[in-house]
């Protein structure tokens, strides 16, 4: 997969969960990863969601990662 448009998709998981209401996000906080797998013609790529909690109501911190056959494309 090209690496752009990894990063897009990243970028729309990212805003995706941004949108989520918090008690929603509270509910995933400490729970296994969250996968999901895209696959274009020339490979997949995993991407990976993880819901930390920060002390109960305080608040969640999200971290986001992609893996798999990502490749720069020279312009």
């Amino acid at each position: 997969m090209n690496r752009d448009n990894a990063n897009r998709e990243l970028n729309r998981l990212v805003a995706y969960y941004r949108e989520l209401p918090f008690a929603e996000l509270l509910g995933l906080a400490e729970q296994p990863a969250i996968e999901t797998e895209s696959t274009a013609p020339d490979g997949g790529v995993t991407f990976v969601v993880n819901v930390r909690s920060r002390g109960g109501y305080a608040g969640v911190r999200l971290g986001f990662q992609f893996s798999g056959q990502v490749w720069f494309r020279a312009i």
